[in-house]
């Protein structure tokens, strides 16, 4: 009786063993076998040298450059727009995977993942982000690499609009506490204003803070629709700003192309940037705007 209780409980300790064993097993190729939710994570952002913005119309193709991000269309190379890409870059790191709704490669296109995607370069190798389909206001379908899972994302949607990734500020002003001295010119206008000490000043008489603030916002802001490096320009100058910030002088012209466009130059420079009437009238500021 003794010697088949001892066998029992032998037989029992060998199953539990078994069964432990193939349990911890299966737990261990789950997490194996599983895709982590937070796919670019271990990726540096410093390590990411090169982009590919990707849709149905256009591709931007991005390139890094001593730190500095420049864009690619066709044979032209344009400075990009800094501050958009180093938050699209810090998107895709934090990215995660926020619900699996499918793991059936034939379902791809029912959630439009073959339309645009994100390919950007680090450690030696291209990763891929597909983005289909939006899925309310603020998400999308989601698909990584080579893998089948589809599931939903939340805030690459502004990667692809606007799809020009060109900076399009035209360098005005760079620090606007480092500007000494606004001249405009138009028409019959010469207005001058100079910094005194930390007060603006029209020859001897005060200006008006708040139409100071509201001018060096215009033309810290001033932003192109488009950026030309070929075609001549007009003779005859519509509107001349010099300013002096940091004690470097800057001049800055203005030629009226149509109703609806002046093409500026920041003089030295090949560039000619195209600006909407309205924005360029803003800056158009005479003696009694202040």
């Amino acid at each position: 009786m003794e010697k088949n209780v001892s066998r029992i409980r032998i037989f029992v300790l060998i199953f539990g063993i078994l069964f432990l064993i193939i349990f911890f097993k299966n737990q261990i190729q789950t997490i194996l076998s599983s895709k982590p939710k937070t796919p670019f994570s271990l990726i540096k952002k410093e390590a990411i040298n090169r982009a590919e913005i990707m849709s149905e119309a256009t591709t931007s193709a991005l390139i890094k450059k001593n730190d500095r991000w420049y864009v690619r269309y066709g044979q032209n190379e344009y400075e990009a727009d800094q501050t958009r890409i180093n938050e699209l870059i810090d998107n895709l790191i934090s990215l995660k995977k926020e619900e699996i709704v499918s793991k059936n490669k034939k379902k791809h296109k029912e959630f439009g993942i073959d339309k645009q995607k994100i390919r950007f370069y680090a450690k030696n190798q291209w990763y891929v982000l597909f983005i289909g389909n939006s899925n309310g206001t603020s998400r999308s379908y989601g698909r990584v690499n080579d893998e089948n899972e589809v599931f939903l994302i939340t805030g690459i949607d502004s990667a692809f609009y606007p799809n020009d990734y060109r900076d399009l500020i035209v360098p005005i002003v760079s620090k606007r506490d480092k500007v000494e001295n606004i001249q405009i010119i138009f028409d019959d206008q010469n207005l001058i204003l100079e910094k005194i000490k930390d007060e603006w000043k029209i020859g001897k008489k005060s200006a008006r803070q708040e139409q100071i603030d509201i001018l060096m916002n215009d033309l810290v802001t001033l932003r192109a629709t488009n950026i030309l490096f070929d075609g001549e320009l007009p003779e005859t100058k519509s509107l001349t700003i010099r300013i002096r910030e940091n004690k470097q002088e800057k001049e800055i012209d203005f030629y009226q192309q149509d109703s609806e466009n002046y093409l500026v130059n920041v003089k030295g420079s090949k560039k000619i940037y195209q600006v909407s009437t309205s924005l360029v009238d803003a800056v158009k500021r005479g003696e009694k705007d202040f």
